[in-house]
């Protein structure tokens, strides 16, 4: 009997997408706990998102809304998925640290339901191979246990470039115009600053969506395809122009500072930058062995296709290899120093697979016996469970908590618990703080930390990351508090900043202000301490 003749079988149903969502998340974050990042102290950028999104809520909680709506107003955030997110996620969940990462599942739901969309036809067995197959990779694992806009933004921006590439703009409704219109504002709004990026894939996907329409047997008019596509450019531009226009100033400073400074960068070196997100040291952290695999199925996929005269099909798949050659220049033109930049081309890269795989069996079940269905589900659960552990032993080696967890908390809890017991002996609601270093411990934990407690103290902090001994002691001069660390800190500090390879000096420069005093100090497992001084006289000091 051949496939083709036997009953359609159902897509796996919305409810199982969510709890094999949640499930997913919830081992891992129980895994990260133990071997991985969150074994430690909140690490950045999670903690901005924390710090920003605990915030709101209290002002929700004590305000009301429309006081919240009115901060998000005048203090627009910097991403406003990932702040609402952890808001959400806190105000569900209760303050606990875990809640925000147990909130990542819906973004993992989210392209779980993309990727039944697009395996819908197929049978469940076949489905659930396939969803189990897309959530081996390990950038996928990083979209739950790390808390930064890359990752989702990068998500949300490869599913709106897959279901424009994927249907001719003609073959579609205006919900479906709406809806894709939708899903790249929310990729715009989840990382405003990469939103020149998520616009120039937006418009080469679209038009992509419309020469379809034009080349196809049926011969859509060139401009009609194009007034319908610039519906859902329309419908975007509107749904994130009050966020852009409030934060217009702050956007285009981050932009303009962030690459226009070699700190950020990691080579300048096209031999390196060339292979960075492939091979290279983010690769391997991120796509490792998955990279090969789906090299070598994309290959063979498009191969058949033509060979199999499925000519929409390939060309659908040879779009989608545009875009996703696009996805990976981007950020290696940039060379920056972030192994998540390139989060649209991972999650491209895997949508193309899925798209190639589904396109192929679907040829396969119309022309052979029910025994390939069989030797296909075989082929696809054995390269999952290959990958699977591939993507387990990139997670979880070594397996043991990362040298400075126990530092980083012994720290940070020493050094916060000191600072709120002066600030309440001396009554302060507000108190400006001069970190020499950043890492672990910083003014973002601290402000958390102090929001959990519900502690009404603004706490400013101040850092700089260039190794100019003047703007320290401009800094100096106008803190209240001083939190200093001798170098050799084993992580707990970022020591490859300029000014973190300058530690022993700017400790010096500390210790020779007779104006602050030490108030507390904590040893760390390497020898080295960390400190906080307090100011010992009012001159200067900010109120």
């Amino acid at each position: 009997m051949n496939i083709s003749d036997m009953p359609r079988q159902s897509s796996v149903s919305t409810g199982s997408l969510l709890l094999l969502s949640v499930l997913y998340a919830w081992i891992l974050i129980n895994f990260s706990c133990e071997y991985g990042r969150l074994a430690t102290v909140i690490e950045y950028d999670d903690i901005v998102y924390f710090s920003d999104g605990l915030a709101r809520l209290r002002i929700f909680y004590e305000k009301g809304i429309f006081d919240f709506l009115l901060d998000l107003g005048r203090n627009p955030p910097h991403s406003p998925f990932s702040t609402l997110l952890a808001a959400a996620a806190f105000a569900a969940f209760g303050i606990r640290d875990w809640a925000p990462y147990l909130a990542n599942s819906f973004v993992v739901f989210a392209m779980l339901l993309l990727v039944r969309h697009v395996i819908r036809n197929m049978p469940s067995y076949a489905q659930m191979a396939i969803l189990l197959f897309v959530l081996a990779p390990y950038f996928v694992m990083a979209t739950v246990v790390e808390f930064r806009p890359d990752l989702p933004a990068g998500l949300f921006g490869a599913i709106a470039v897959f279901l424009a590439v994927t249907r001719p703009i003609t073959e579609t409704k205006f919900r479906d115009r709406f809806f894709l219109g939708c899903i790249f504002a929310l990729a715009l709004m989840t990382k405003p600053t990469a939103s020149l990026f998520v616009i120039v894939m937006m418009l080469v996907s679209l038009g992509f969506s419309v020469y379809r329409s034009y080349s196809s047997p049926r011969g859509a008019a060139l401009s009609s395809a194009t007034l319908l596509a610039a519906q859902c450019v329309v419908i975007s531009v509107i749904l994130v122009l009050p966020y852009y226009y409030a934060n217009w100033g702050h956007l285009t400073q981050y932009v303009k500072s962030a690459t226009g400074s070699d700190i950020w960068v990691y080579s300048k070196d096209w031999g390196v930058k060339l292979r960075m997100y492939l091979n290279g040291v983010y690769g391997r952290q991120l796509l490792g062995g998955f990279l090969y695999v789906y090299v070598a199925a994309i290959v063979f996929f498009g191969g058949a296709l033509i060979i199999s005269e499925k000519r929409e099909s390939a060309k659908v798949l040879g779009c989608l290899l545009v875009m996703v050659s696009m996805a990976w220049f981007a950020p290696t033109y940039l060379g920056m120093g972030n192994p998540f930049f390139a989060a649209t081309f991972y999650y491209l890269l895997l949508f193309a697979v899925v798209y190639g795989f589904v396109e192929l069996f679907d040829f396969f079940v119309k022309t052979r016996s029910a025994r390939f269905y069989v030797y296909a589900f075989c082929a696809v659960a054995v390269v999952f469970f290959l990958s699977l552990s591939y993507a387990t032993m990139q997670v979880s080696a070594p397996r043991s908590k990362p040298a400075h967890s126990d530092d980083s908390l012994k720290v940070s809890q020493g050094i916060f618990e000191a600072l709120e017991t002066d600030l309440a002996a001396t009554a302060r609601q507000s108190a400006t703080i001069y970190y020499t270093a950043t890492g672990y411990i910083n003014n973002d934990l601290f402000t958390y930390y102090s929001n959990k407690r519900n502690k009404k103290i603004q706490l400013r902090g101040l850092f700089v990351f260039e190794a100019d001994e003047q703007e320290w002691l401009r800094l100096l001069n106008i803190s209240d508090y001083i939190v200093a660390c001798d170098p050799g800190t084993g992580g707990v500090a970022n020591e490859n900043f300029p000014s973190g390879r300058l530690l022993g000096k700017s400790m010096a420069l500390v210790r020779s202000r007779s104006d602050f005093a030490e108030i507390k100090s904590v040893k760390m497992s390497t020898g080295a301490y960390y400190y906080l001084f307090k100011r010992v006289e009012n001159v200067g000091v900010s109120k």
